[in-house]
């Protein structure tokens, strides 16, 4: 699947007609900025950190239509759909398989028009302000004394992979490297606290039946969810730890909480570049 989404859920598929992307290419490549010192007595320089902020990208839409009217229906359409985020300041994404770059399209140039068959290309210029292609991969835990089919559950989740309760248990991070993470944990439950590998994850705050206590590593924030939706900003109620947003490494990893409560636990995986893959039609 190669699609555009914008931040209302609305898409632009990309990889069947009559819209396609002309070069599949033009989403991968990499760059890194680099910050060093020079040593100009010595005739070299240290490197300092590398790092990256944001990416441009251009790529090519090529639209083939049967009559007028299909034409005219979705260029307004992709119009619309990018003026979307731009107007809202809220990224869409562009995907690639499952893996998606947070951005804006903050430039179409229309080119080539053939009005015989209803044909033209669009050069589309994409913006992303935290350029990392993201997969997530969710691990579901369950109290002891709740049925797998019976937990309620929130809309706008991600597929699972479930995992049997257990006061100790262990997942695998399939990434590369370290990741972010965000972690859920669902009421009611007063002071609760997951460990994964060295690090503990502990709030002195109350959950009832309903509200929900996310840690989110990405934004280095706790927020406690009410029932009718209201955040709280509960970022004083964590234990604290030098490694309360550390992030989680690769491989196994072992998790300790002392049951009672279900809780989710979703792993970044954030790349460069997508993984090349073959997306099946």
């Amino acid at each position: 699947m190669i699609c555009y989404e914008n931040s209302n859920g609305k898409k632009i598929e990309l990889d069947k007609w009559p819209v396609v992307l002309e070069d599949i290419t033009d989403i991968f490549g990499k760059s890194w900025s680099y910050e060093a010192s020079e040593n100009k007595l010595r005739n070299r320089s240290k490197l300092n950190k590398f790092y990256r902020t944001s990416v441009q990208k251009k790529i090519t839409l090529q639209i083939f239509c049967d009559s007028e009217s299909e034409y005219c229906e979705i260029v307004n359409n992709i119009s619309e759909i990018t003026d979307e985020d731009i107007l809202s300041k809220a990224e869409g994404k562009l995907w690639y398989g499952d893996y998606y770059l947070p951005c804006y399209i903050t430039g179409l140039a229309p080119k080539d028009y053939d009005d015989a068959f209803y044909t033209i290309d669009i050069d589309a210029t994409l913006v992303s302000f935290y350029p990392f292609w993201i997969n997530k991969h969710t691990y579901e835990f369950h109290s002891y004394n709740q049925a797998t089919t019976n937990n309620k559950r929130y809309p706008g989740r991600y597929p699972y992979r479930y995992v049997t309760w257990q006061n100790s248990n262990y997942f695998i991070n399939p990434h590369f490297t370290d990741s972010n993470f965000r972690l859920t944990i669902y009421g009611k439950v007063t002071n609760p606290q997951v460990s994964i590998g060295e690090a503990l994850y502990r709030a002195n705050v109350i959950l009832e039946e309903g509200e929900r206590l996310e840690i989110d590593s990405r934004t280095e924030t706790i927020t406690k969810i009410m029932r009718n939706g209201e955040e709280v900003n509960a970022f004083h109620s964590r234990e604290k730890s030098r490694t309360f947003f550390q992030k989680i490494k690769p491989g196994r990893n072992t998790v300790s909480w002392p049951g009672g409560f279900d809780f989710d636990l979703i792993i970044f995986e954030e790349r460069t570049e997508p993984k090349w893959i073959l997306l099946k039609s």
